[in-house]
């Protein structure tokens, strides 16, 4: 998917408005994102820092008095879906549910403790009991109270590690049954959710990708990877080159920084804007900015969009994975069902070789593949032993990216 998130941009999440979300959602409807999500920061807080608030799912009344339906409505106008950030599982001690049920709390970790200490705010942060039925279909309300008010994104966080607390609330002799009830909950809401919003978007998130397993992937549509949200070109090149070694790009959310965003065209912005190729783009700048040439960005999305399906396939790796500017990172992403793919190449900042080659893998040896540049435009016809035998690749500027896609040529 592609989808901005505003707690970037409006003081870690706490300074989000009806207004401001509104602006937004007109931003990314320029660029054609097909989301915008506000996360931690939009509900009841009594400090500016959003874990503080945790466990009051109500929208700030000086923010949002009118609650999410407008802002979701100027989003479906300009067909961009609205979506909230939940931490669900977690409850500050002063919140509106712990007070309310203290009996669902499992009890109290010291994540956020000490941090909070450090600007003088004293927070405990308490385990909610997803093995409890009833706080499950709690949880499944809660998700169904906003979707009827337009939340087309559901985004799924999780801050804490609970494994102490489990283990503290086992009888004796039934080690690791607070856990396992635990996690048959969280199955069963994602079950239930999907089965009643078959159209809501679910993004996992974790402290980055701390919960990513073959269950929980198989109940996101999304993965918020890693909290790696600096944009700098290099780390992420190298981030989801390692992470499709083992999982497909829509379960890889990364984060494009003002740094990446879409001024100009030339050799510099593109490498810094499709460094996430291999991942799905999160918009993490301003998109109300002037700096922005949203003709440039809408055109750069919908590239990704026409070649995304490629990136559901078989991963090549055409380099060895690398951090240093003096060196390339290529990578293959091939559909042998669809017997296409592209190759994306970057260039980095400080690499002497204006030229690479790369044996690409997967191809017919007999066919012929018509091989696109997706910047330059141009188009040639090569057949597949040669590309199998090495496929040069010429960048002159550096930085720079090459985005090259292949489809074979019939009859």
């Amino acid at each position: 998917m592609t989808w901005a998130n505003t707690w970037f941009t409006f003081n870690c999440g706490y300074e989000v408005n009806e207004q401001n979300q509104c602006e937004s959602i007109a931003g990314a409807a320029s660029l054609g994102l097909e989301y915008l999500v506000a996360d931690a920061g939009w509900y009841e807080c009594a400090h500016p820092y959003w874990w503080d608030g945790v466990g009051s799912w109500v929208p700030r009344a000086d923010a949002f008095p009118n609650g999410f339906a407008p802002v979701a409505a100027r989003g479906a106008q300009g067909g961009v879906g609205f979506g909230l950030w939940f931490e669900p599982e977690r409850a500050a001690l002063t919140s509106r549910l712990a007070r309310q049920h203290p009996e669902w709390m499992l009890g109290a970790t010291r994540d956020h403790t000490a941090m909070a200490a450090t600007v003088g705010v004293r927070h405990v942060s308490l385990l909610v009991d997803l093995g409890l039925r009833e706080v499950q279909d709690w949880l499944i309300g809660l998700v169904d109270t906003y979707v009827a008010q337009g939340m087309r994104w559901f985004r799924h966080d999780f801050n804490l590690d609970p494994l102490d607390l489990w283990r503290a609330a086992d009888p004796p002799r039934r080690r690791g049954i607070t856990e396992i009830r635990y996690i048959e909950g969280l199955y069963r809401i994602l079950d239930e959710i999907h089965r009643r919003h078959p159209g809501l978007y679910i993004e996992g998130c974790a402290s980055g990708g701390r919960r990513i397993d073959l269950e929980t992937i198989s109940r996101n549509h999304g993965y918020w990877a890693t909290d790696m949200m600096c944009g700098t070109p290099e780390p992420m090149q190298a981030h989801v080159w390692g992470f499709n070694h083992y999982l497909l790009a829509n379960w890889h959310n990364t984060v494009l920084q003002t740094p990446n965003a879409p001024v100009a065209d030339t050799p510099a912005n593109r490498y810094a804007f499709f460094s996430f190729l291999g991942g799905a783009p999160c918009l993490a700048f301003d998109l109300r900015s002037p700096q922005l040439d949203t003709v440039l960005g809408r055109r750069w999305l919908e590239l990704f969009r026409q070649i995304r399906h490629l990136f559901m396939g078989d991963f090549y790796p055409l380099t060895a994975c690398s951090l240093a500017p003096d060196r390339w990172l290529a990578s293959q992403f091939h559909r042998p069902d669809l017997d296409e793919g592209v190759v994306v190449a970057f260039r980095r900042p400080h690499s002497p070789d204006g030229h690479a080659r790369f044996p690409l893998g997967g191809l017919r040896p007999e066919g012929r593949y018509r091989l696109l540049d997706c910047l330059g435009g141009g188009e040639t016809a090569v057949a597949g032993r040669e590309l199998a035998a090495g496929l040069s690749v010429g960048l002159p500027d550096r930085p720079a990216v090459a985005i090259l896609r292949y489809t074979p040529v019939r009859g």
